[in-house]
């Protein structure tokens, strides 16, 4: 019996030591991995003050080039008598304007954390906010002699943000002209209905490979293919077209023409009236 509880007693204070090094062990663990936290934390809050002073530039030096170019539009705008000339400065300056908009957009994008920018809904007709992107873009389509043809069923009144969802289609016709050959065709069919927008840019273009077809809206580690032309793309237009449609709740995809090309396309609910 007092080997036994000799034994015993060993067992337990061999227990206790055993237990006593496994926890220091842990602590010395814990402190590095404490360390590492504290160092990464650090990190974080300098990479934070460098995207605030990025975004301080940025607003400056974006914003000021096309404040400058909408100021000699204007003017040249209200001192040109020839209208075939006024009308293609009135486009000179509706798409500075929208540019300007796009910039504080992505701005107010970078500036928030993360990507959750507020949405400020104003109401637009379908036929409107389609033509100010198709006479915006114009003059890059009949550089490449590209015919665009728009279809809309029912012309109603949408609810959205509009420099957002103006992007969006800016960047799917812009897409459209890039990788569509010249003399080719841009179809685009859009129809509201009682509740949602739906919206198709169908070209006649080089087209897509049906396993690309999600991974196209993901950002682009690299450049993306150039275009029909030469025309450099940076791989964000369609991620970006991806990021405003799911602010709005929607979905946006792709598929292959059934003849040549790309149908590129998104649904975002609305609210809307008669317009």
């Amino acid at each position: 019996l007092i080997l036994m509880s000799s034994l015993y007693r060993h067992n337990k204070a061999f227990n206790a030591f055993k237990n006593n090094l496994e926890l220091e062990k842990s602590n010395e663990y814990l402190g590095k991995a404490n360390d590492e936290l504290y160092s990464a934390h650090n990190d974080l809050i300098k990479i934070y003050k460098l995207k605030d002073d990025l975004v301080a530039m940025l607003s400056h030096d974006l914003r000021s080039p096309f404040t400058a170019i909408k100021g000699y539009a204007d003017i040249l705008y209200n001192l040109e008598k020839d209208k075939n000339k006024k009308k293609y400065i009135n486009h000179i300056r509706a798409s500075t304007i929208h540019q300007l908009e796009y910039v504080d957009g992505m701005l107010d994008m970078l500036g928030e954390d993360g990507m959750n920018f507020q949405l400020n809904y104003e109401k637009i007709s379908a036929s409107e906010l389609i033509s100010r992107s198709v006479k915006g873009l114009d003059v890059l389509a009949k550089n490449k002699n590209i015919t665009i043809m728009v279809f809309l069923n029912n012309d109603n009144e949408l609810s959205i943000d509009i420099p957002k969802i103006h992007q969006v289609i800016n960047n799917l016709i812009a897409n459209a002209i890039k990788y569509t050959n010249k003399g080719g065709k841009i179809t685009i069919n859009a129809e509201v209905r009682e509740h949602d927008f739906e919206i198709h840019f169908i070209d006649s273009g080089i087209g897509i490979d049906e396993k690309n077809t999600e991974a196209i809206f993901e950002k682009q580690e690299k450049e993306a293919h150039n275009g029909t032309d030469g025309e450099k793309s940076s791989g964000l237009g369609l991620w970006i077209a991806k990021t405003f449609v799911k602010a709005h709740k929607g979905t946006i995809g792709v598929k292959p023409n059934e003849n040549k090309g790309s149908d590129f396309w998104f649904i975002i609910p609305v609210g809307r009236k008669k317009a």
